[in-house]
């Protein structure tokens, strides 16, 4: 049964109304989307400083929706490099801007990860740059690295064919205390012993971490497990 698209009072502070995709995403119905698609709606229409697949990602509870209504905004058009501003910076002086695939990167929880992971390499797949730096300077790789220690949004990254620097890549997890990820990175070339500006090396972010971080990952960045040649100085 088809579902007919009634306007909500939904109204932003400049006075203009929710766009009906943006309205059938943030509800987090699938069936509702799809007639106002087949009605023609512009599945990238914005309210406010979002477009609707950018708001779907910024989505904080989980909802078995999500996956299929992503996979339909992008079948269905939806630009996925699309930079919006993020919610902190709406009233400061600098504004932050990011792009769906940062965003998924970052908000990479622990709940539903096969169907995140499936989410990044869908909008990889149309075309999501891999390579964006958001406005702090910070890579996706960076971000990825920096998480939650999943080698395999890591290594999706690098496979769809990331030129951001592994090296840094590398101090954010050593930072980080994610050892599997800097041991995979390792192994792909990061360097442990390049320095960043400020002068510091992996190593360094390592021994930062070892004050920081829980017991097992203090004790698997002492027992060198990076690599099976970490550098000599790495157990000093």
């Amino acid at each position: 049964m088809s579902v007919v698209y009634d306007a909500r009072d939904q109204v932003h502070e400049d006075g203009m109304v929710m766009p009906a995709v943006y309205d059938a995403v943030i509800s987090l119905n699938h069936e509702l989307l799809l007639s106002v698609l087949a009605e023609g709606h512009f599945v990238d229409e914005p309210w406010g400083k979002w477009t609707p697949l950018y708001a779907l990602v910024m989505t904080y509870k989980w909802h078995d929706n999500i996956p299929k209504i992503l996979h339909t905004l992008l079948k269905n058009g939806a630009d996925a490099n699309i930079e919006c501003q993020e919610r902190l910076s709406y009233r400061c002086d600098t504004k932050f801007f990011s792009t769906p695939l940062l965003e998924l990167v970052v908000r990479f929880y622990r709940q539903n990860e096969g169907s995140r992971v499936q989410m990044i390499s869908w909008l990889i797949r149309h075309g999501a740059d891999v390579n964006y730096v958001d406005t702090r300077g910070q890579s996706i790789l960076c971000w990825a690295a920096g998480g939650l220690d999943r080698v395999y949004v890591v290594q999706l990254l690098i496979n769809s064919g990331v030129s951001s620097s592994l090296d840094d890549a590398l101090h954010t997890a050593a930072f980080e205390g994610n050892v599997k990820v800097a041991r995979y990175l390792v192994e792909m070339g990061a360097s442990t012993t390049r320095r960043n500006r400020n002068g510091y090396t992996a190593v360094d972010f390592a021994r930062m971490c070892s004050q920081l971080c829980s017991k097992n990952s203090r004790n698997a960045f002492a027992d060198g497990e990076w690599t099976d040649q970490f550098p000599d100085e790495w157990t000093h």
